[in-house]
This record gives C-alpha cells, sequence and structure tokens, in this order.
C-alpha cells in the first residue's frame, strides 16, 4: 500500500457571528443596571435608619458614665471581689481608699431586666459587704455598685454561675 504524498486538507474555521459583540459590549453595563436595581430594592425594603435619634443625650450619657468609672478608680472601688456563701453573696473592696458607708447593688441579669435584684446595704466600715440572698442565681450576672445618695462612683464585674 501507497502512502500519499498529498497534504490534507483542514477545514476552516467557521465564522463568529458579528453580533456576538455588541450582544457583549450591552450585556456587561446592562448587568450593572440590573445589580443596581436589586439593591435599591434592598435597600427600600430593609432601611438601616438611625444608629439613634438622641445620640447627643446618649453620648453625655456615656460621658457622665466614664467619669463614674473613673472616680471609682480614683478611690480604690474599682476592683472588688465577689464571693459566693451558703446565705448569699460577700464582697469586698481591698484597695479602697475610704470607707464604705451606703451601697447599691444591682445584680443584672443577661437578658430579663425583671429579674434584676437591688440591694441597698449599709457597710460595716472595713470595706466589707455582705448581701443576703433568698436564692442563688443560677446564671451569670452582672455587679453593678454604685454609693448613695450622690452616686458619685460606679463600678462593676462578673459574677459567674455556681
Amino acid at each position: 500500500m501507497q502512502q500519499s504524498s498529498y497534504p490534507k486538507t483542514v477545514d476552516a474555521p467557521e465564522k463568529v457571528n458579528w453580533l456576538i459583540w455588541p450582544g457583549i459590549l450591552i450585556a456587561l453595563p446592562l448587568s450593572v443596571v440590573v445589580a443596581s436595581a436589586i439593591t435599591a430594592v434592598f435597600i427600600v425594603r430593609h432601611p438601616e435608619g438611625l444608629v439613634a435619634e438622641d445620640y447627643y443625650k446618649q453620648g453625655k450619657a456615656i460621658n457622665a458614665h466614664l467619669a463614674k468609672t473613673e472616680r471609682a478608680h480614683q478611690l480604690g472601688f474599682d476592683r472588688f471581689e465577689v464571693k459566693r456563701t451558703q446565705t448569699g453573696v460577700d464582697v469586698e473592696f481591698p484597695h479602697a481608699s475610704t470607707g464604705l458607708a451606703v451601697v447599691e447593688f444591682t445584680f443584672a441579669h443577661p437578658a430579663d431586666p425583671s429579674q434584676d435584684r437591688r440591694f441597698v446595704i449599709n457597710a460595716d466600715g472595713k470595706n466589707r459587704v455582705s448581701i443576703p440572698l433568698d436564692h442563688s442565681f443560677t446564671e451569670r450576672r452582672r455587679v453593678l455598685v454604685t454609693d448613695l445618695p450622690r452616686k458619685e462612683w460606679r463600678a462593676e464585674a462578673v459574677l459567674s454561675a455556681p
């Protein structure tokens, strides 16, 4: 058998339809317009709104809170030890520079403000306070402490669950 020496013919590639390029050039900007329309509809249906309508008052309250926390630091009331006992909670202020008179303790519930417990206690002058509790807390509580009646300072800590 003899091989032919003629070159094989290669089929010419099919020509691309000339309408494809204008379609591509129109599709890209059109996709941006569609995405913008979808974003606009989403924004109209789910408005973010203001963070707070009375932001100025809230800012002043935050500054007052920070000033009270700084005052507690100056007096040594910012660090205190909370210990559970069989009958309640003992709180000691080991770094306090002055004695305590009347102190307000708030045991804030993490989710339900109706379960917050507030106690007004007369201190023993040694910067120790015993708070009797009718039942033990089964969840973590934030302990807020402030002096009464002036509410000159404020401190807080976390009382973990037993």
